[in-house]
């Protein structure tokens, strides 16, 4: 699966939020959330899509997937496991 970021500025969703418009094989166009790794707390996993961003990269989180920050402060991201109705 590729996702492809169109160089667009992000715009605002809210005071601490973003998002991009971003195509993603199989799923098209979509508005998604663009999300501060720093800002992510160790918790459950959550669905996708998103993108999580960092000082040094970007992840690219698709419908079907989910992830989450583990007590290292690792992202894992578990492929497939279904998104927001799994």
């Amino acid at each position: 699966r590729q996702a492809y970021v169109p160089a667009e500025p992000l715009r605002p969703a809210g005071p601490s939020a973003a998002q991009a418009r971003v195509y993603m094989s199989g799923s098209g166009w979509q508005t998604v959330p663009v999300l501060e790794r720093d800002s992510l707390g160790q918790g459950p996993a959550r669905p996708g899509p998103a993108l999580i961003s960092d000082s040094s990269s970007t992840c690219a989180i698709g419908a079907q997937d989910r992830f989450a920050i583990d007590e290292w402060g690792n992202l894992r991201i578990t492929v497939g496991a279904g998104g927001p109705d799994a």
